[in-house]
Parts: C-alpha cells; structure tokens; sequence
C-alpha cells in the first residue's frame, strides 16, 4: 500500500473517531469506532462515494439514537417485517455527510476498497502454554 494510502485511511478512522465520540457524548447508547468502521466498509463495498459512506454513518448513528421513521414496511420470505430494510436514507444523512467531508477534509476519490486499512475486525491475541 502506497503512503497516501495510509494517510487516507487514517483521516477516515479520525473522522469516525470524533463522530463516535460525539455521539457518545450525547446519547445513552454508546457506539464503537469498530461499528463504524464496519458500517463504512460495508457501504463502501455498495458505492465508492465518501459522501454516500458518511451518509451510511449518519443512518447508522440516527438509527442508533432511535430518531427514525419506517417510510414503509418491508418483508422477507416468511411475511415478517424487515426492520433495516424499512429504515431509508434521508437528505439529512447526505446534508451531514457533506458537512463531514468538509469539516475532516476528506474530499478525496477511492478506487478501491482495498486501497484503505480500514478493517474493523478485532485482533485476537492466542497465548500459549508452555
């Protein structure tokens, strides 16, 4: 990986950082930085758009505040209700993720996925007896 790669990555995970902390600061539920890692890898696999994956973030953190609305029901195979599938994107996630990308100069274009050191996977330490 290319050094620009590894500055990207990390004004990413410092943006995630400082908006878990903020939210942290404000709600009783508390999110990871790891969760919001995993949100915004995942979305990053859906579309290469910053403003789409801080939107993702911005979801995911409303969600996580219980200020959201079901626009609509949706339902799998069995006829139950899908809750997240119900929950949809709002212009408001995108106005706050151009504030995001602004305000963490984060302006920049990704061409892959696997041009970032985002992984959001916990290590692991085995010890072993001897």
């Amino acid at each position: 990986m290319s050094e620009k790669s590894i500055e990207k990555s990390k004004q990413i995970i410092q943006a995630l950082e400082a908006k878990a902390d903020e939210f942290n600061s404000a709600h009783f539920k508390k999110v990871s930085v790891a969760q919001l890692k995993k949100v915004f890898h995942r979305a990053l696999k859906e579309c290469y758009e910053i403003e789409y994956c801080f939107a993702r973030i911005n979801l995911f953190l409303r969600i996580s505040s219980g200020d959201f609305t079901y626009k609509h029901y949706q339902t799998d195979n069995l006829q139950r209700i899908n809750i997240a599938a119900s929950i949809e994107l709002e212009e408001s996630d995108f106005d706050k993720a151009k504030k995001d990308i602004e305000k963490f100069e984060i302006d920049f274009k990704i061409s892959s996925i696997d041009n970032l050191y985002l992984d959001y996977t916990p290590l692991s330490f085995v010890s072993s007896v001897l």
